[in-house]
């Protein structure tokens, strides 16, 4: 940019400082003053001053003028058009770019991954909440027929003994006989809550 701000400096030098006799002509021959020095006019001067030889030089050197000109800022043109781009300047923006591509790629995956995450997050939410239905669940029904089993079958204890090992004591009287108490172990499939064996 700066080299194109010399060369119109440089032209405008040149144009200025050019010896111009567009002015020069104007005035002489807008001149009334015919007379020659000692006030008599000579065939050669007069013939010199004629409107129309005047008029012709005027129109030549215009000419040769604007066809310089002309030339000259072609010239300019053509170089600020042919100037090359520096190599840095190409490689710089080439490299912004390959860098813009790369953080719309990582911003792309990074979107992906959060969305993947959210998904597992509300599956794992869903199952948790599947899961603790059914514990309330079993814990109602447990509670439920509890009650129910000690009033009907006259249970007197029932206590754990392992995960999958439940022992039921029931008591059995016979008026005017003294109360018996009979253990029952049931053995469940673990996990399973199906009766195995009861002894």
């Amino acid at each position: 940019q700066e080299k194109h701000l010399e060369a119109a400096k440089s032209l405008k030098d040149k144009f200025e400082g050019a010896n111009l006799q567009l002015v020069t002509n104007v005035v002489e021959f807008n001149s009334p003053n015919l007379d020659s020095n000692d006030g008599t006019d000579s065939a050669e001067e007069f013939e010199n001053r004629d409107p129309a030889i005047v008029a012709a030089d005027v129109a030549a050197q215009t000419y040769l003028e604007q066809n310089a000109k002309d030339k000259y800022v072609k010239s300019v043109v053509s170089d600020i058009d042919d100037a090359p781009i520096p190599v840095d300047q190409v490689t710089e923006m080439q490299t912004l770019s390959d860098e813009v591509a790369v953080v719309k790629k990582k911003v792309q995956a990074v979107n992906e991954q959060a969305k993947s995450r959210a998904l597992e997050v509300e599956k794992l939410r869903m199952e948790r909440a599947e899961a603790e239905k059914a514990v309330k669940m079993s814990q109602v029904e447990e509670d439920d027929s509890t009650p129910h089993h000690f009033s009907c079958h006259n249970l007197h204890e029932s206590f754990s003994a392992s995960e999958n090992e439940l022992h039921l004591t029931y008591k059995l009287s016979a008026p005017p006989s003294t109360p018996k108490l009979i253990t029952l172990i049931l053995i469940f499939a673990p996990k399973a809550r199906q009766l195995v064996t009861a002894n």
